[in-house]
């Protein structure tokens, strides 16, 4: 009897049990073993700066399979200017003053954040190689007289939706001509955008273009199945961004819930009265951080030397910090940005780099958790405490590959 159960055992171990003598089938090959990417750009609208906020033509994306990112070049042209133009803080990010990306419901999930905030995204999220956008090769602001170009810009960012790149892991099924996912974005007034402006108002161009899979074969090209969809397809991400007043002295501030699991956050502190990221860094600077989760401290007194430090080591950003209140579009690209604290540390769970995570250390969060945010500053400061959670229903192993 005794040997009986150990063969079983040992059975059982090897795999699931075999019917009627045969094998069971092999698991199906990975989504984006079937599939191909595409890119595909289908809109283009402008816009003139006014004092006022605009808003772009809505667009509704185009049903094409799977839809993994969506890209926004931003080209502002100015023509015949005389002035000294120059661009504020933020700049030429602010330009965009509400970006929204809503699902097939209509429901946010993306947003609403504006431009510097998709940018801070984009640089600190862990979604490509290389995330600044101000390194980019097409990247380019004109300061000053310019040749009459004083106030031009060009800037591409992008809306994530895909989380992973590695196996399209956050992608969603985009094939409904009646329910769309759309994206709308306003241009900002002209004064978020300079703090000296152009002689004539700059022309803003703004062109999306739309990133994804298509839907893939039911087989390789040697006959074996293919999954139909990229991993845990009821998965979505989202970012939303929350500001916190903080008055000066000592803080303990709870953070907002929400049902998912917390993949990163970015912190973005400004100065309550001049708004500058500069002002909110330095009032920050006086005492360490804290993160508790329940009752875990994640994060205990924390000097913001090591955060700051780990933005080098994670990321590589090792450019030169320019000097406080000069941080508009010429900035240094690959430099840490002042008052900007990524935290990805859930997303730190495979190579050296933020992102292409395993997806096993995602941090579980509920309407019932408490999450805590604790230190001291030196001066009153708005905080812009950015969120990135994805939604999940299902077996949690489908996450992280059946294991």
């Amino acid at each position: 009897m005794a040997n009986a159960t150990m063969t079983e055992a040992r059975q059982g171990a090897q795999g699931p049990a075999k019917g009627n003598g045969k094998e069971a089938p092999p698991p199906p090959r990975p989504f984006v073993a079937g599939s191909r990417p595409t890119q595909e750009s289908d809109y283009d609208d402008t816009l003139t700066f006014t004092t006022g906020e605009q808003r772009f033509d809505t667009y509704e994306v185009t049903p094409q399979g799977f839809i993994g990112n969506v890209w926004m070049l931003f080209e502002c042209t100015t023509a015949t200017n005389v002035a000294v133009v120059v661009f504020a803080d933020d700049a030429p990010f602010s330009s965009a003053a509400r970006i929204e990306f809503r699902d097939v419901g209509s429901q946010p999930q993306v947003g609403v954040v504006d431009g510097y905030q998709l940018y801070a995204i984009n640089k600190y999220g862990g979604y490509v190689n290389q995330g600044d956008p101000k390194a980019g090769s097409i990247y380019s602001v004109t300061a000053g007289a310019g040749g009459g170009l004083g106030g031009s810009f060009r800037f591409i960012l992008f809306i994530p939706i895909m989380a992973v790149r590695r196996d399209a892991f956050g992608e969603l099924e985009n094939t409904s001509a009646s329910a769309t996912f759309t994206v709308d974005v306003s241009l900002a007034p002209s004064a978020s955008v300079y703090d000296t402006l152009p002689t004539n108002a700059g022309v803003v161009r703004l062109r999306y273009l739309l990133e994804g899979h298509q839907d893939p074969d039911e087989t390789d090209i040697n006959g074996m199945a293919v999954a139909q969809a990229p991993p845990a397809s009821q998965t979505t991400q989202y970012w939303e961004s929350s500001p916190i007043d903080i008055a000066t002295g000592t803080y303990s501030r709870t953070l907002r819930n929400f049902n998912g699991l917390l993949r990163a956050a970015i912190l973005i502190a400004r100065g309550q009265v001049d708004t500058l990221r500069s002002t909110g860094e330095t009032a920050m600077d006086g005492a360490p951080m804290t993160l508790q989760y329940e009752a875990n401290l994640l994060k205990n007194q924390v000097q913001y030397e090591f955060l700051r430090h780990w933005i080098t080591t994670h990321y590589g950003y090792d450019g030169v910090l320019p000097a406080a209140g000069t941080e508009s579009a010429a900035t240094t690209a690959k430099a840490r940005d002042h008052g900007v604290i990524p935290i990805p540390d859930y997303m730190l769970n495979f190579g050296l780099a933020p992102g292409a995570e395993l997806r096993f250390t995602y941090l579980p969060v509920s309407d019932a958790t408490k999450l805590t945010l604790k230190g001291s500053n030196d001066a009153a400061i708005k905080l812009d405490v950015l969120y990135n959670y994805l939604r999940f229903v299902g077996d949690p192993r489908e996450l992280t590959g059946n294991r």
